[in-house]
């Protein structure tokens, strides 16, 4: 199954606020079975850390019910929608209206649902504040043109989806969505939430703004406790009114509302979602004429097994606003965060960025090389200190030199010697790594960890004899490190291209479970 690009959106950072007008009923067919041909099980929760999950699910495309329900119709886009609601507390206001309400059918979704939804490749740091940051959202009720509120909310709340085309759908597969954005040392599932009840429009795991809308009302009705709807307040909406002798006038309600007891301080709730359903787009044909139409995420829904985040500083907390699903060596990447190797540059909003295809400078190797080399207890790695003799290693690195200390341990080690020049050995931090450099210092830490060993060399088209760690380079490949570029004459190493930091982070990732062995 091809993936689409991850995407997120955040839910209820502009508000929740509904018009009040009756809703017509669902009508039921009894020649056709209107519900998601999507069916989603085997609900699964994976790799968790301090930022990030992984949901795992299987579903299955129940084509024919699909064909009965309209034979021409055809599927158009399938969103599948993992939905996060944390709601920490409410702070109800001291009106709580009569309820009436407006909308199709209840649970309908947002007709934008998928489509509002952003790729994490095109993302700003400030949409994923937005999306994954504690919201206070306020909860209203809108009479006539003015929306009057009933509480606020103090909530985390975002979903994340994975999007596949119409032909692209299959009978049964499997899909991965990747949740950003957790709190560290949090609990996330569901608990606290009213429960279905279809006489009172109460649908729980909905995407729909009106659903939502009457869910969380509903759990303001159980802590804010309102009295009798005995109150009675005038509005005015919009229209043009006439008075009994003919002039116009501003058009005019009246909405009952009740006191809340609770009301004026936030009240902990503690209400969780935790959900993931299908919105199926589709087009059907009728009379001639060519319709758009959906299932929602409602019809079909499954909640997502509980789970707790680790504690903070347990693994990286970082969740790189630059690394989806598609970026080549995603995995890997992720490795090197959570092994605290590379976390990245931080936006100017307190998120990390990765930088893929940023060429990886030497004195940044320096700092990766060594902490490879803690991790894996390899010599003296992790307590060595340079003496005054080690600070004359290299003309060029000093105290303020970014990484000083790595440098010159990777000097002490003789994973590297800089270049001979006529005012002493040079490191040339700011120089990029070069590929077939690359392969030296490897092999070299290989060495220092007695596990550079036991491979069979393996050649490239475009190294030879003289080619500069031309055996380094060639117990690279022979290690399976680096597999090269698979091109028409065989396969090409390209020794003076300079390594780019998602290709260093498979490397090192490599080379970590060859040392591991």
């Amino acid at each position: 199954m091809k993936r689409f690009k991850k995407l997120a959106a955040g839910m209820v950072a502009a508000g929740m606020a509904l018009a009040m007008l009756p809703v017509a009923a669902a009508q039921a067919d009894e020649e056709y079975d209107w519900s998601n041909p999507i069916t989603i099980s085997d609900v699964q929760v994976a790799d968790v850390t301090d930022m990030t999950a992984d949901v795992t699910f299987k579903y299955t495309f129940d084509e024919a019910r699909f064909k009965k329900f309209q034979p021409d119709a055809k599927i158009t886009r399938v969103c599948f929608i993992v939905n996060v609601d944390k709601i920490l507390t409410m702070t109800p206001e001291q009106r709580f209206y009569e309820p009436m309400w407006a909308a199709r059918e209840v649970w309908d979704d947002d007709p934008g649902l998928c489509t509002d939804m952003v790729g994490d490749d095109v993302v700003t740091p400030e949409q994923e504040q937005e999306f994954y940051s504690l919201k206070a959202v306020p909860l209203s009720t809108r009479l006539g043109s003015k929306d009057y509120r009933e509480a606020t909310l103090s909530m985390y709340s975002f979903r994340r989806g994975d999007i596949l085309a119409g032909n692209e759908l299959k009978k049964a597969g499997t899909v991965s969505v990747r949740l950003k954005g957790l709190q560290p040392n949090m609990w996330y599932g569901n608990k606290n939430v009213p429960q279905k009840n279809e006489e009172n429009y109460i649908y729980p795991m909905s995407t729909g703004p009106l659903a939502r809308w009457l869910l969380f009302r509903e759990k303001l009705k159980e802590v804010a406790q309102p009295g009798a709807f005995d109150q009675v307040m005038e509005y005015e909406y919009d229209g043009t009114c006439w008075t009994s002798d003919g002039q116009t006038k501003p058009c005019k309600g009246e909405r009952k509302y009740a006191l809340n007891k609770n009301y004026g301080k936030p009240i902990n709730i503690d209400m969780n979602q935790l959900f993931v359903g299908a919105h199926v787009d589709y087009e059907k044909n009728y009379e001639g004429k060519k319709y758009t139409d959906y299932f929602s995420v409602y019809d079909g829904a499954v909640q997502v097994p509980s789970f707790t985040t680790k504690p903070k500083g347990s693994g990286s907390t970082v969740a790189f606003t630059d690394v989806h699903s598609s970026t080549p060596h995603a995995d890997d990447i992720r490795w090197l965060a959570a092994n605290k190797i590379s976390e990245g540059y931080k936006n100017a909003n307190g998120t990390y960025r990765f930088e893929g295809m940023t060429s990886v400078y030497r004195q940044d190797m320096a700092a990766f090389l060594r902490r490879e080399a803690v991790k894996r207890g390899i010599s003296d790695a992790a307590s060595w200190k340079p003496s005054a003799a080690d600070w004359k290693r290299f003309v060029d690195v000093n105290a303020k030199t970014p990484h000083a200390e790595d440098i010159l341990w990777l000097a002490h080690a003789g994973i590297s010697e800089g270049w001979k020049t006529n005012r002493g050995a040079e490191f040339r931090g700011m120089d990029t790594v070069k590929r077939q450099d690359m392969a030296a210092f490897l092999k070299r830490l290989a060495n220092k960890a007695s596990k550079g060993g036991n491979v069979t060399p393996k050649s490239f088209v475009d190294v030879t004899d003289t080619t500069p760690h031309v055996a380094e380079v060639r117990w690279l490949g022979g290690s399976g490190i680096s597999k090269g570029w698979q091109t028409p004459r065989g396969p090409e190493f390209r020794g003076m291209s300079s390594v780019v930091r998602q290709d260093m982070a498979a490397f090192i990732h490599r080379l970590d479970n060859l040392l591991a062995k």
